[in-house]
């Protein structure tokens, strides 16, 4: 036992805990919040809402406008076949992605509306960044309540874009 208290043996105990404890420090990890857009099938199509988290009352009000522009045109045209797939427009969990499908009777294919979250983790950049990667990547990108959001929506989306 008395090998253990050699000063070699104690130098040699306390390099290796700290090769261990520097390698734990410095290895890369993955976020645990990162920008992780739901897949869009070949023959669907998705428009992105990108709109804070805090504030559900604007989705609220787009889900309702969609219903009603619905009803108008089954009222006004008759039977366009205009399908609306809610059941997930609010989701029990914060964290999933609101969606509502949109399809025509007897075409094949969906347009999805999907509400990305901004968080304080999860900034516009994340979100386009990740949108932009996916295949099929989305039909427009909505968003910027606001003049400043706006602006950094469309700059974020020239700078991932060249």
């Amino acid at each position: 036992m008395k090998w253990l208290l050699r000063p070699s043996s104690l130098i040699f105990v306390s390099m290796a805990l700290a090769l261990g404890a520097a390698t734990l420090a410095l290895w890369p990890r993955i976020p645990a919040n990162r920008a992780l857009p739901l897949a869009v099938d070949r023959d669907d199509r998705e428009i992105v809402w990108l709109y804070a988290a805090t504030n559900s009352a604007p989705w609220e009000r787009f889900v309702s406008a969609i219903r009603v522009a619905r009803d108008r045109l089954e009222k006004e045209s008759g039977a366009l076949g205009f399908e609306i797939d809610d059941r997930n427009a609010f989701p029990e969990q914060t964290t999933t992605v609101p969606e509502v499908a949109l399809a025509m009777r007897g075409v094949k294919g969906r347009l999805w509306l999907r509400w990305y979250k901004l968080t304080s983790d999860l900034k516009t950049r994340d979100w386009v960044a990740a949108l932009l990667q996916r295949r099929p990547p989305p039909l427009a990108i909505i968003g910027g309540s606001t003049s400043d959001l706006a602006i950094d929506l469309a700059s974020t989306l020239k700078a991932e874009a060249t």
